[in-house]
């Protein structure tokens, strides 16, 4: 007999259970037990672990035949949007996550970057839009951060991210760039922000405070022949300290930011971002995160603004630019291809994940979640968004697993808040 609701694993809800056995009834009933019963379970409910290690793990310790290990999948990922309080009956957006999330299953490991315009040798692996993934899914089965191919665990992983460390861009070899690249602060913090790393962490924001210029602001690279400063990074330096209890270490940057956001100077983009969305997305996490800071959170007002602005808007004056600037560049025999926010799927779905964040509902939020769903590919993912750009060609580097991620979380919550009302 299957366990009754009052004994299920911490998560598992009546409608897992009813989904779960429903879809696998050609299995004996002991089988269904032990997947209704499994600390799996509790392990994802906690956080321990993702969606598709859980469902690995599952699966392998049942020994089952293939067709069933693919139907057991299939019907997790139907289950956990039910966990999100999300009725696939009821709304089109639970089958459109499910979609995405058996995509990003399908793709573990392999989920690669590539700069537009770009053949095969376009392609390329690197660090930072994996830390992206995580910090958007939680589940580091999705990753892969040993450079060449070769294989790893997830406890390989796990044991990599314990230690902070400084942490290049590229995984293995540049691509689109100068021969040797310096290590980044972005890609680090951001490592430092999709985990919780238990040693070294101090040591390496040290190393970033000791890398400021005489404005005292944070510098991309750890290379004094390369002295950037990107108030989107700027920003994800910031987050990174107050994460670790480090924000008065950080003013300086987060003044700056404030600055420009005010100012403005981001709506074209930055050197190594090129839409004003990512910085609506970073710097809204911060302001969710930190909800007792005074100094972060007089920057709400000015970001809910800028974000009423652009939700739902497509043909505007960056538009209009980045065409000029595209067609001045193709007769200079240059590469450059116009930005059109309407066909970026992470500049939208950044838009919401940054509303939602900050508890807006702006006229205009609908418009582009129906312009996200829109954007899905009949595989499950979306397609290719710009994650970021090249400093000096300005060539972008886009990735179907950053934005499929994203759009999954941004439809996934706002699923969730339908529920609820």
């Amino acid at each position: 007999m299957l366990p009754q609701p009052g004994s299920l694993p911490v998560g598992l809800s009546n409608s897992w259970v009813y989904y779960i056995t429903a879809g696998l009834a050609s299995l004996p009933e002991e089988t269904l037990h032990h997947i209704i019963t499994c600390k799996e379970w509790e392990a994802l409910e906690r956080g321990e672990i993702g969606e598709t290690e859980a469902v690995q793990r599952i699966a392998a310790s049942l020994t089952l035949p293939s067709e069933h290990e693919h139907k057991l999948k299939t019907l997790f990922y139907q289950t956990a949007v039910l966990n999100l309080g999300i009725s696939l009956q009821a709304t089109d957006i639970g089958s459109h996550v499910v979609q995405g999330k058996a995509w990003l299953q399908n793709n573990a490991r392999r989920l690669l970057n590539q700069i537009e315009g770009s053949d095969a040798s376009g392609i390329f692996e690197d660090t930072f839009s994996q830390f992206l993934i995580m910090e958007a899914t939680n589940d580091i089965s999705l990753l892969h951060l040993h450079p060449y191919g070769n294989s790893e665990t997830n406890y390989d992983i796990r044991n990599t991210m314990d230690l902070a460390k400084q942490w290049n861009y590229f995984l293995g070899k540049p691509v689109g760039t100068t021969d040797t690249f310096p290590a980044d602060v972005d890609s680090t913090a951001y490592s430092m922000l999709a985990f919780t790393p238990s040693v070294g962490v101090d040591d390496v924001l040290d190393s970033m405070l000791a890398n400021r210029n005489r404005d005292g602001l944070v510098q991309t690279y750890w290379d004094p022949t390369r002295p950037r400063v990107d108030i989107c990074v700027l920003t994800n330096v910031t987050r990174a300290f107050y994460k670790y209890n480090r924000s008065a270490d950080i003013q300086e940057s987060l003044a700056y930011v404030g600055e420009a956001l005010n100012a403005g100077t981001y709506m074209s983009g930055t050197r190594h971002y090129c839409t004003a969305e990512v910085l609506f997305f970073f710097l809204s996490q911060l302001i969710a995160d930190h909800p007792y800071a005074p100094e972060v959170q007089r920057l709400r007002v000015i970001l809910a603004k800028a974000l009423a602005d652009r939700m739902g808007v497509y043909e505007n004056e960056v538009t209009q630019a980045e065409l000029h600037l595209a067609e001045a560049s193709r007769a200079k025999g240059e590469k450059y291809e116009a930005y059109v926010p309407e066909v970026d799927s992470l500049a939208i779905a950044y838009r919401i994940l940054a509303c939602q964040a900050l508890g807006l509902r702006p006229q205009g939020i609908e418009q582009d979640i129906e312009r996200l769903l829109s954007l899905q590919c009949e595989d499950g993912s979306w397609p290719l968004g710009w994650v970021c750009r090249y400093g000096r060609s300005k060539l972008r580097i886009g990735s179907h697993g950053v934005v499929t991620a994203y759009a999954i979380k941004a439809l996934g919550t706002e699923a969730k808040m339908s529920a609820q009302m």
